[in-house]
């Protein structure tokens, strides 16, 4: 995606500093992390950098693809060598190549998987199965679901060749190669570098370190003959790893169970059976509909032919035959004016004449009579002038003929007889 919504997530006590003594009570109302965030376009920050509660950064995850780093103090990153392509049997092997590595029982941790590297080499990022969990509802409550996690170190910029470190102040981000990284505090820094690059099976040309604006910390000129180019920064530590993220260079926790298509799969997995169900009717419904739809075309098939028989029969003089039902009507039409009979039936004339009939208040008809294009009506209504409305209405029609043959007014009503005429009939 073009936009992104990074949000960083930082342990709420900083690394190094003692915890207050708080009562219990206390102490379940206090926040473990600390969140701020950032929307970014194509690589570049788009707006500020925002604190506070997590929710109210659910508006600027819509269309954009939210990324969450989480403090590098709690995942282990370890190489190991693997053979297969498989992820999911990489995943289901993993747990028992690195078991040697770990303290903790497997069963109550979390692995993830870099991309292959040369000879079947891997990282696995591993971390507490339930804290993960944890950092997963406080998202999840807040109404974010993020299309990635990862730990911190691995937003910061990966050099090849090189080394990168980030002076966040207390916090010390170090990033060694493509998929390692460590943090540590200010006091042991630079023994920890020396350390690393002593144990490093490649070392770096030179490590580049970047630090706050008007920062007193004393850097080195070089550690173990590598030497140290520093780097000043004036933006908030929040947008530097926002900026230097980059998914290729970096291992997305959300593997495995915590997938984000094994979530959805998981929340839909209860409606499986009623989907099975579903589709079964839908299929049978479906095989019902197309052998009903070609059973009623037979039938109107062999309709056709029997109309086309009848019409045949009654004009055997009819050379070419393509709608027989209409032929037909269109003969008998003929015949009638031949006869001086209506071409108009009684049903057209009171289709015709019913919606003028009826806009017409308190009209009722008591009979009527229909003959050879004639049809004749006893009407009762409430005035002479409703009767003279209704015939001027009817009159409109240029093949009606209307006649009002009598009209007798009582007290509250009107009575009349009125003849409607097709004219030619």
């Amino acid at each position: 995606m073009a936009r992104q919504l990074f949000i960083r997530l930082e342990a709420a006590k900083p690394a190094g500093q003692a915890a207050p003594v708080v009562s219990e009570d206390e102490s379940s109302l206090t926040p473990a992390y600390r969140a701020s965030w950032l929307v970014m376009e194509n690589g570049r920050p788009l707006g500020n950098l925002m604190r506070g509660d997590l929710s109210s950064a659910v508006p600027l995850a819509a269309n954009a693809q939210v990324i969450v780093s989480i403090p590098a103090e709690h995942v282990l990153l370890l190489d190991i060598v693997i053979p297969g392509r498989n992820r999911q049997r990489l995943h289901n092997a993993v747990p028992y190549a690195v078991e040697e590595q770990l303290i903790d029982d497997v069963d109550g941790l979390h692995f993830a998987l870099s991309p292959q590297a040369n000879n079947n080499q891997y990282t696995v990022a591993v971390i507490d199965r339930e804290k993960f969990i944890g950092m997963q509802k406080l998202l999840n409550n807040a109404g974010l679901h993020p299309h990635v996690i990862l730990p911190d170190v691995l937003s910061l910029a990966y050099k090849e060749q090189n080394w990168v470190v980030l002076d966040s102040g207390e916090r010390q981000f170090v990033r060694a190669d493509r998929y390692h990284g460590f943090v540590t505090n200010k006091d042991g820094i630079h023994n920890l570098l020396a350390v690393s690059l002593r144990e490093a099976k490649q070392k770096p040309r030179l490590i580049e370190v970047r630090v706050p604006a008007g920062s007193d910390m004393d850097w080195p000129e070089s550690i173990e003959d590598i030497p140290i180019v520093k780097k000043e920064y004036e933006q908030e530590v929040t947008v530097l790893l926002a900026c230097d993220y980059d998914a290729q260079t970096s291992i997305n926790l959300l593997q495995s169970e915590f997938s984000r298509r094994e979530n959805i799969s998981r929340h839909f997995r209860p409606w499986y059976s009623a989907a099975a169900l579903l589709a079964v009717w839908l299929v049978w419904q479906g095989g019902l509909n197309v052998f009903q739809y070609y059973q009623l075309s037979a039938q109107n098939t062999a309709l056709k032919k029997q109309v086309e028989e009848v019409y045949r029969k009654t004009f055997p003089g009819a050379r070419r035959v393509v709608n027989a039902s209409l032929q037909m009507k269109q003969k008998l039409k003929g015949l009638r004016k031949k006869t001086g009979k209506s071409t108009i039936s009684m049903s057209e004339m009171l289709v015709a004449a019913t919606p003028i009939l009826m806009e017409s208040k308190g009209l009722k008809i008591n009979k009527l009579r229909y003959q050879d294009g004639k049809l004749d009506l006893e009407l009762e209504l409430k005035d002479l002038q409703s009767l003279d409305k209704v015939k001027e209405k009817l009159a409109k029609r240029q093949d009606w003929k209307v006649v009002i043959q009598s009209a007798s007014s009582h007290k509250d009503k009107v009575e009349s007889r009125m003849q409607i005429q097709s004219i030619g009939s």
